[in-house]
């Protein structure tokens, strides 16, 4: 008889979900996938530990309740790659999730219910050093041309690949961008129904030859341990951060994986990363880096008589007639809505964000977050009067203005309010692409979608990012007008702004991106923010202020002496929200934080801890 630790590989209540114990007959190896009874189910778990009962028999009597038997057991031997083990406990370690909820996030669900019996890894010896990743820098164009040469170049040696990346919308291009290319690659993401998921399931676990798979982080429980280049696109997109539990930067085990598994690793990205610039990574251009004219052109905005459309861009619309595309950060018509008699901003009664305003066939006040409407005759919470006024500038308010100025083109609107499914948004890309004069109207939607391209590309407006308090905000400011600017294919892109002398972007049109972000990054050091210091924010709901204060200052006092620094601060909006900031070196976090970690394990029934947040706020 053998105890065994496992770690469910099931959503559960979080007091469950970091290790249950049960018996076994059997020896099995930590590795192994297991099924086991829990309350009324039967879940998919991982053995993470295995001990002979005669080792436990004394703590198993004082136990408190029975333990229940292991139902199935599908290998005795480890059914996840070694590699995969090992380096989804550190970070289960680093981000502090349990390691089965992290795992989980590898497979596609019916893998993990009904695993293959027995699978074959390749495991090379340990060696003193990974490789490190090389990472190219260059347009998503110049990028998928690059990873076109590498895959031709693989097929020649028979080599096998695997490509991840962060979107549906991106690995269904770069598929389709390779289809005359002699090879079946195998494709798999999360949208894939269920026939579609399992065929290529068992394409890839049953691979014998060279192959090539493009593929979300979903396949990486799936591989063997053979494949000899690993590309990761796009690594620094947030669609590889998860919002909620487990927390965790998915492209980081990617990287991991191929390092363990001595495979090539390739990161493809447009900027360099903080962690970049601080550590000096050695980076490789596609193309250039100084290109022959400037990436774009500043429209001052302070001397332009609408505040929407400049004379530039209304000449430019009304002359040039190929298609554009116009950005703005936001979706609706006015993006706040502000009292003009006692200066009250209009929130959402439910979860306090600011209303939207939305024109389609009836105006409505619309919030983002909870998807409630409100009639547009709605007074004044604080003062109960009807004077409201909108500002800001959003999708459909640029719609609305070029109307108004009679420029007699077809327009589309491209964002996740007016085309919120697959269908709807693949009918207005198809539209616009067959429209050689079409205007497409959007936010950062279109820069999620690599098959939306222009002869001319205008950023109308993108200057409240600027009061987003965010350290990270001008990486994203910088991001999105190189991404932007690729979507031009014969000119550079318009930046219409009220701050035309700010430093951002007279380094773009300079094309000097790598000093600013030596700028940017010595400015963060010196401020002691990341990449210079990692943040851990933990966060308390508590409605009762007496006890909300109590539980601040008890944790507070617990976690002081073994942080840097600890900042203290309501949640934005949100009074019965608390967060406390710590802040530790990352080297200390990785190796011998263990007194701060068991702290915030003790305590991740009131404290909902997040390492490395996106937000701090």
């Amino acid at each position: 008889m053998h105890i065994v630790s496992v770690s469910p590989l099931a959503t559960l209540p979080r007091r469950y979900a970091t290790s249950l114990t049960y018996y076994t007959k059997e020896n099995i190896a930590p590795g192994a996938l297991v099924l086991v009874p829990f309350q009324k189910r039967i879940i998919p778990a991982l053995v993470i530990a295995s001990e002979p009962l005669a080792d436990k028999r004394l703590t198993v009597k004082k136990g408190a309740f029975a333990l229940k038997r292991v139902h199935k057991v599908f290998s005795n031997e480890g059914s996840v790659h070694p590699s995969l083990i090992s380096i989804v406990r550190d970070l289960a370690n680093y981000y502090q999730e349990p390691i089965g909820q992290i795992l989980k996030l590898f497979f596609p669900t019916h893998v993990l219910v009904s695993p293959p019996s027995s699978r074959q890894f390749e495991v090379p010896p340990q060696v003193l050093q990974h490789p490190h990743p090389e990472i190219v820098l260059g347009s998503y164009r110049e990028r998928l041309d690059y990873y076109t040469t590498i895959i031709r170049e693989a097929y020649a040696k028979k080599q096998s690949i695997v490509l991840f990346a962060p979107t549906i919308a991106v690995i269904e291009h770069i598929n389709a961008s390779i289809a005359h290319l002699p090879l079946h690659p195998i494709m798999l993401h999360g949208s894939l129904t269920p026939k579609q998921t399992r065929t290529a399931c068992e394409r890839i676990l049953q691979k014998t030859s060279p192959s090539l798979v493009i593929a979300s982080p979903l396949a990486l429980g799936l591989l063997s341990g053979t494949e000899d280049i690993v590309i990761i696109e796009d690594p620094e997109s947030p669609h590889y951060i998860r919002k909620e539990h487990p927390r965790v930067h998915t492209a980081r085990p990617l990287i991991s994986f191929a390092q363990h598994i001595r495979a090539k690793c390739i990161e493809g990205k447009t900027i360099q990363s903080m962690h970049d610039i601080k550590d000096e990574r050695i980076v490789h251009y596609l193309s250039s880096r100084i290109k022959s004219h400037a990436p774009g052109s500043i429209i001052d905005m302070r001397q332009q008589k609408n505040p929407i459309v400049s004379a530039e861009l209304h000449a430019l619309l009304t002359t040039r007639t190929e298609r554009t595309l116009l950005f703005t950060t936001r979706k609706g018509f006015y993006t706040f809505i502000i009292c003009s008699d006692c200066s009250t901003l209009l929130f959402c009664p439910g979860c306090q964000i600011p209303l939207v305003l939305y024109d389609n066939n009836k105006r409505l006040y619309h919030c983002h977050r909870c998807q409630r409407n409100l009639p547009a005759e709605l007074s004044c919470p604080n003062c109960k009067g009807w004077n409201l006024r909108g500002y800001g500038i959003g999708t459909q308010r640029v719609l609305e203005e070029l109307k108004e100025l009679n420029i007699k083109r077809p327009a589309w609107i491209y964002d996740d309010a007016v085309a919120p499914t697959k269908t709807a948004r693949e009918k207005i890309v198809a539209q616009f692409l067959a429209s050689p004069d079409g205007i497409l109207i959007g936010t950062d939607a279109i820069l999620e979608e690599p098959r939306i391209t222009a002869q001319h590309s205008v950023i109308v407006n993108l200057d409240n990012l600027f009061s987003i308090p965010d350290f990270r905000i001008n990486e994203r400011i910088l991001l999105i007008l190189h991404r932007f600017a690729e979507k031009a294919s014969e000119s550079f892109v318009w930046i219409q702004t009220r701050f035309p002398t700010h430093q951002l972007f007279s380094h773009f049109i300079r094309q000097d991106t790598k000093g600013f972000l030596q700028q940017e990054c010595s400015e963060r050091m010196r401020a002691g923010l990341p990449p210079a210091i990692l943040f851990i924010k933990a966060t308390l709901h508590e409605k009762n202020r007496e006890q909300r204060e109590q539980k601040i200052k008890i944790f507070e006092e617990l976690i002081t002496p073994f942080a840097e620094y600890v900042s203290s601060y309501p949640a934005f909006n949100d009074t019965s929200t608390h967060n406390l900031l710590i802040s530790i070196n990352e080297q200390v976090w990785m190796a011998n934080a263990e007194d701060l970690k068991g702290i915030l394990a003790t305590h991740n029934g009131e404290w909902d801890v997040a390492v490395d947040p996106e937000n701090i706020l």
